[in-house]
């Protein structure tokens, strides 16, 4: 993690464990993150270089002052005064990383055709958290091209159990054949 968003992330996290906040710190980053990248408008104002830090400030405090604590405001303040509030995407996600693995959470993907049930859902996150040991931050995407099964990446590991797939996969033994 070389760059330039890891002495960011590693003074946040230092911070947050200190004040034993660090469970609620990754999640209102992690929302706040989101919800600027999710809005280009504010985005761009808060990435632009004519724009004065005391507004670029007045801006964070009056949108997320609400949804973030003490530690994370006077964060996002510190970036705004250090030229670093662009970075953001990329601390937040050297942050996260750190938060994760000191929560023992693994964040899980997993990619369906469809909706799945809470059931279903229940039953994933119960499997992953045996073959893990660790509990599971499931994140849900749906993708109808995959036509059925399920896609779940964790930890650097994809596994494809998708109806896409396992049809490729016939189609090629297929072809080999003749």
């Amino acid at each position: 993690m070389a760059k330039l968003s890891t002495p960011y992330a590693a003074a946040l996290f230092r911070a947050a464990v200190e004040r034993s906040v660090l469970a609620e710190t990754a999640e209102a980053l992690s929302n706040t993150v989101r919800e600027i990248q999710e809005n280009p408008e504010l985005k761009a104002v808060l990435n632009h270089p004519r724009v004065a830090e005391r507004s670029k400030k007045a801006i964070i405090k009056d949108c997320f002052a609400k949804d973030l604590n003490e530690l994370l405001l006077n964060f996002f303040y510190v970036l705004v005064d250090n030229g670093r509030i662009a970075r953001l995407p990329e601390i937040a996600a050297d942050f996260k990383t750190l938060a994760y693995s000191e929560l023992g959470l693994l964040e899980v993907e997993v990619t369906s055709a469809s909706p799945l049930s809470e059931e279903q859902k229940g039953r994933l996150i119960e499997s992953l958290s045996r073959k893990t040991k660790q509990k599971i931050n499931l994140i849900e995407t749906l993708d109808p091209s995959i036509i059925g099964g399920l896609i779940v990446a964790y930890g650097g590991q994809r596994l494809d159990g998708s109806l896409k797939t396992s049809l490729e996969h016939f189609r090629q033994t297929l072809t080999g054949l003749t």
